[in-house]
């Protein structure tokens, strides 16, 4: 009797967690499709008023609204910026700003170094790569993520549509890695 209760419990935590995932995925596309702000723009705007490089990008909420989270680091100036910009219009709404630094000690790895020189010595474009995705799979980014494993710097990257890809930072080869076809 108690397997059959773990199996029951288990497969009510599965549905809530698949529910759960579906409502995101609608309210991330809902949440695009009021935007008037792009992750495109998003990018360019960051490139252009945030010296540093783009670690991390997510669409995600802030105070009741949608908003694209973007981390960047400024090597140079030892710092880590946490954007928030508002999808409705481009609205800078919180830029947290953090010491890369603590009692003369950095809070880089070498991982970190290794992927930030490796992203500095390509010629990698994170906006013509994010173009060249969304053509492509006919589906919006909505979170991205600088990661080095096997000695390989990438972003990884997940579409609305649940594709999951890497961009080699060096080659700016775009690789699926999941791909879900329920209906696509």
């Amino acid at each position: 009797m108690k397997f059959i209760k773990r199996i029951a419990i288990s497969s009510a935590l599965v549905l809530t967690s698949f529910t759960a995932a579906a409502d995101n995925d609608g309210l991330s596309e809902l949440a695009l499709k009021r935007a008037n702000f792009s992750i495109e723009e998003a990018v360019e705007k960051v490139t252009d008023s945030f010296p540093g490089k783009i670690t991390e990008l997510k669409l995600d909420d802030y105070n009741h609204q949608a908003v694209f989270e973007i981390e960047v680091i400024n090597e140079k100036e030892g710092i880590e910026h946490k954007l928030k910009f508002s999808t409705a219009d481009g609205k800078l709404l919180k830029d947290e700003r953090e010491s890369l630094s603590i009692a003369s000690f950095s809070k880089l790895d070498d991982k970190d170094r290794v992927m930030l020189s490796q992203l500095d010595t390509s010629k990698f474009d994170l906006q013509a790569s994010i173009n060249k995705i969304q053509k492509d799979y006919g589906s919006s980014v909505v979170e991205l993520e600088l990661e080095n494993k096997k000695g390989i710097t990438f972003y990884e990257v997940e579409l609305l549509n649940d594709n999951e890809l890497i961009i080699d930072v060096v080659s700016g080869e775009i690789i699926p890695i999941k791909r879900n076809y329920h209906g696509s």
